[in-house]
Parts: structure tokens; C-alpha cells; sequence
């Protein structure tokens, strides 16, 4: 038998990839910095992306993600990560984008995606503009879409660098830059970079300084203002109708530290407490406040200066105090919180603290406890009770315990139902639907190119053109979403999760533990909520696990519970 030469094989490969449909996701994206560069609106990347994609016959778009106003120098977009959930469960396998700015402008963490983790999970991606496709790369493709991610990356420096400047230029001048005012002060309306003085915010201010003179301390003086029921500035930024505030927030004793150390409230400005720039590396840099550059009379103080500066004095004497109590209990037996940042409070919903811990004489511990926020406030406090970290340890330890072996035994018994699903009447007539909605996507998709073509040739006029091709996308979104649909049902009833398979083998280290360690802790536990007879505990793999395929025995199990 003769054999084939390269070129032929390579044909037929080429072949047998166009072929494929690829589930695709239709990524833009839109930064601050580009809202002013003509061509670059959202609209108009989905629009470019769309004709591109309708003359690829094996190209099916399956949802579009857009990340609006976010940046594009690091990944964490909401837009995009949701993007990366559905590439782990399999349900794109393709990505187009306008190019590859709107992709990211960090040239190394864009060419890790389109080097590494892309090629890794067998995902296609599509630069419309930079003309480049990952399935049919060329070898200068290789140099070519490095080089423009570092031109990507050197423009965001470059705006970063202009953008910091020009701040650093208006915080000497005096001029406040920050995201919101000090408690006590609000913009002027004819010049928001300048400070005024909200009366009754300032009265508020001026008891917290003659507390502190008096001898309160941080926590007391936020007690004392919970229970006066005074609102807190992320409350105010709430009835303002700002998305960043909340409408129950409680007075925090470091929200007190914070206002008795801050020099805006004698009329000074600090020019820069800290920095994060682009240009620079992005590294957090916290400038220490021997340091701080303080631009005097800025504004009008609410404080004079000889009581900010006793108050002063005394926050470095408690501070003096607290180094010393501390090192006076360092024999004490302290133990790390395993559970720290995961506990709140099912009745109230704030967060829980665990205590400084009872020990005996000899330094040996009695116990922890873990107590809500809101429970010291004297009126409209929280009801809930202490919890003893032993106590709660133990529940934890045997939820998880208990849900992996619920997972392990699910994992055994599926395999041995996939078959069994696979050949079921509704798959059946699930993959039916498929067929016929992706062979009327094809029919759509050579509708739209021939009435582009008669718009061009004149056979149809303008608003002919724009009426059939805006009914066009109506019907293709349609077909899309009954597509995606029908994408999801048949995953969801033949196979288990993928997500859910890759987590089990992060579990099966803990199947042996003997008790609650913080790496059990990390990976299994996502939040714990204490209830008034109850802790309900939530697993990092609920959402998985409820999308999961039922047993035709009905043994199912639900992952999240109440012990």
C-alpha cells in the first residue's frame, strides 16, 4: 500500500478540524481609559465579531461576555471569569474577540492564555482584527502576537504613568482626589475636589475626639454610636444611592482608629498614603505616616489642632500599652483560626470573630468562642450565642467527612449509570433538537451573507437592509439560547460534572484526616453560618454537586446541610 505524503495528511487534518462546530463565546471588552477611541464601543466589537462569525460555518455562538469599565491589564474580570467557569465545564471550546487588547494588555499573562492554558484545554482562539486563528496558526503568527501583547502592555503603562501624574500635580495644589469624602465632610457642589463641612456629620466627629479625651477607647466610642443608631458612612453612601453602600453596616472600632488619626479633620490634606500603578509593577506600597506629605488649610478643620494632637498622645500611649500586655501574655498557648474570614451569623448576617480565648494561670487554654459582631451592641443587638471552637471544629470535621464519602460513593455510582443515561429516549431526542437547531443555524447564517450581498450589489435599500439583518439577530440570539439549552441538558444527564471530578481528587488527601486542619478547611469550606439552634455549613463544591445527575435509585444526597 502506498503511503501518503505530509501534504496530504496535513490536508485531511485540516479537513477533519473545519468539520468540527465549535461552541463559541463572543468576548468584549471596554476600559475607562478606552471610552474616548472611536470604533472601540462595545456595540461595535459584538458587531464585527458577529459578521466575522457568520461566514464561519463552524463557528456557534453560544453567549456573549462583555466586561464594561474594567481594565485590561490583570484577569480579574467578572465578565471574563465567567467566561473561564464555562471553559472548565466544557461548554465553549472556542473564543472570539475584536483584538487582542480587548483580550488583555498584560503581555504575560495574555501570552500564558494563548500559549499555555489554551492550547492545554483544547480551546480555539480568534483575533478578528489581528487576523490571527489559534486552529490555523502560521509560524510568524509565533513572533507577531507577542510582540503586539507588548505593545498592548506598554500603552496601559504608559496611561498609568500620564494618569498618576496628573493626580500627584492636583493632591499637591490641595485638591482632595480620593473615591469619597472623610466622615464629616462632602464635596462642594461648584468644585468637587474641594471639602466642606456637613454640619451634622461634624457634630458627630467632634463627640467621637471628646470621648476619646474622656478615656473611651475605639470599640467603646462604636458601641456607643451603634447604639445611637448613627449611620456609618457605607450606610450614607447606601441612601445616597451609591452601589459600593450598604444599608445595615455597623460603627467598627477601626472605622473610630482611622477618623482619630486622619489630619483632614484639622484642615490638612495628605498628598499620598499609598500607591498601586500599573507603571511601577502594581505593587502594593503603603507609606508610612513619619512620611506622609501634609498640605495645610486646605479646607475648613472641624478639630483644632491642640485637641487632635493630645488625642494623639493618647493613641500612641494605648498603643504603647497594647505592645506591652502583649508581650507580657506571649507564654500563653495561642492556637492559629482555622476558620478565619469563613464564620457569620445567620441571624443577623455579620461577621463572626473568634475571642481572645480563657487560659489558666499556668498560660495552658480553656477553650475559644466564637461571637457575632452585632451581640455587644446594647439596643438592636444580635441574639445569637457563643459557639465553642471545639464544638464547632468537631460539626465542621463531620460535614466534611460525611460529604466526601458522599462524594466518592456518588463518583462510583455514576460511572456505572452513564451507559444506562446515555442511551435514554430523552438524550435521544435532545441530540434531534440539536441537529435541527444547528442546521437552521446554517440556514440563518447564509441568509444574513446573501442579504449582505444583495445590500451591496443594491437589490435591497439601507433601511430594507437594516429592518431584515436587526430581525436576522433576533432569531439567531433565539436559536442560540434553545442551542445552549439543549447543551446543558444533554451534560447535565450524560455525564458528571468536570468540576466536580477535578475537586474529588483535591478532596481525597482528607479522607484519612482525624480532625478540622486549615487545608481541609480552604479547599472543602466556603462559608459557615451560625444559626440560633444550628450551623449550616457551605461546601466549595455545592453548585457542582446540585447540577449533578440523579440516581435512578433516588439516593441522591444534598451537599449543603445543618448539622
Amino acid at each position: 500500500m502506498a503511503r501518503k505524503s505530509r501534504k496530504n495528511l496535513q490536508t485531511e487534518n485540516i479537513r477533519s478540524q473545519s468539520e468540527i462546530l465549535y461552541s463559541t463565546a463572543v468576548y468584549a471588552r471596554l476600559s475607562m481609559e478606552d471610552n474616548g477611541i472611536q470604533g472601540d464601543s462595545i456595540e461595535n466589537q459584538i458587531e464585527v465579531i458577529e459578521q466575522y462569525i457568520s461566514k464561519c460555518q463552524d463557528l456557534n455562538v453560544v453567549r456573549i461576555f462583555v466586561d464594561n469599565g474594567e481594565t485590561g491589564t490583570n484577569f480579574e474580570r467578572p465578565a471574563f471569569l465567567d467566561m473561564m467557569e464555562e471553559v472548565k465545564k466544557g461548554a465553549i471550546n472556542c473564543i472570539v474577540v475584536k483584538d487582542l487588547s480587548r483580550f488583555g494588555r498584560n503581555y504575560l499573562e495574555t501570552g500564558n492564555y494563548l500559549e499555555k492554558i489554551f492550547p492545554y484545554l483544547g480551546i480555539r482562539f480568534i483575533s478578528v482584527n489581528d487576523h490571527f486563528d489559534s486552529l490555523h496558526g502560521r509560524e510568524s503568527d509565533t513572533l507577531l502576537v507577542p510582540l503586539k501583547a507588548v505593545l498592548h502592555d506598554t500603552y496601559a503603562k504608559d496611561i498609568s504613568r500620564k494618569v498618576s501624574s496628573a493626580i500627584d500635580i492636583k493632591k499637591k495644589s490641595g485638591k482632595f482626589m480620593g473615591k469619597m469624602p472623610p466622615y464629616g465632610y462632602v464635596r462642594d457642589e461648584q468644585d468637587r475636589h474641594k471639602l466642606c463641612v456637613h454640619t451634622e456629620r461634624a457634630e458627630i466627629i467632634r463627640m467621637i475626639f471628646r470621648w476619646r479625651m474622656e478615656g473611651m477607647g475605639s470599640v467603646s466610642i462604636a458601641h456607643r454610636l451603634n447604639d445611637m443608631a448613627v449611620p456609618t458612612q457605607l450606610q450614607i453612601r447606601y441612601m445616597e444611592g451609591h452601589h459600593d453602600g450598604k444599608e445595615h453596616a455597623l460603627w467598627r472600632g477601626s472605622a473610630v482608629a482611622d477618623i482619630l488619626k486622619n489630619p483632614c479633620y484639622i484642615g490638612c490634606m495628605v498628598e499620598r498614603k499609598g500607591s498601586r500603578l500599573l507603571c511601577k509593577g502594581r505593587e502594593n506600597k503603603v507609606i508610612p505616616e513619619s512620611e506622609w506629605n501634609l498640605i495645610e488649610n486646605t479646607h475648613e478643620p472641624i478639630i483644632d489642632r491642640e485637641t487632635f494632637e493630645k488625642v494623639q498622645g493618647l493613641v500612641l500611649e494605648s498603643r504603647r500599652k497594647r505592645k506591652q500586655q502583649v508581650a507580657d501574655r506571649s507564654y500563653r498557648q495561642r492556637t492559629e483560626n482555622i476558620l478565619s474570614g469563613m464564620v457569620r451569623c445567620g441571624i443577623c448576617g455579620s461577621g463572626v470573630h473568634r475571642n481572645g480565648g480563657y487560659f489558666r494561670r499556668d498560660g495552658s487554654l480553656v477553650h475559644y468562642s466564637f461571637c457575632c459582631s452585632g451581640k455587644y451592641i446594647k439596643t438592636k443587638g444580635c441574639s445569637s450565642r457563643a459557639i465553642n471552637e471545639t464544638e464547632l471544629h468537631h460539626s465542621v470535621f463531620l460535614a466534611c467527612k460525611k460529604q466526601l464519602e458522599l462524594l466518592i460513593d456518588r463518583k462510583a455510582r455514576t460511572g456505572d449509570t452513564l451507559e444506562t443515561a446515555k442511551s435514554s429516549p430523552c438524550l435521544s431526542g435532545l441530540k434531534e433538537e440539536i441537529r435541527t437547531l444547528e442546521d437552521k443555524q446554517r440556514k440563518l447564517r447564509r441568509k444574513r451573507n446573501d442579504l449582505y450581498a444583495d445590500f451591496k450589489d443594491g437589490l435591497v435599500t439601507e433601511r430594507e437592509y437594516t429592518v431584515t439583518r436587526d430581525k436576522y439577530r433576533v432569531d439567531g440570539e433565539e436559536l442560540s439560547s434553545r442551542l445552549q439549552a439543549a447543551y446543558e441538558k444533554i451534560q447535565e444527564n450524560s455525564r458528571m460534572p468536570a468540576a466536580e471530578t477535578e475537586r474529588l481528587r483535591d478532596f481525597i488527601p482528607f479522607q484519612d484526616a482525624k480532625k478540622l486542619t486549615k487545608e481541609m478547611c480552604a479547599v472543602m469550606v466556603k462559608r459557615v453560618v451560625l444559626n440560633e439552634n444550628s450551623v449550616s455549613i457551605h461546601f466549595t463544591f455545592t453548585d457542582e454537586y446540585e447540577k449533578a445527575p440523579a440516581f435512578p435509585d433516588g439516593h441522591g444526597e444534598e451537599c449543603g446541610g445543618e448539622t
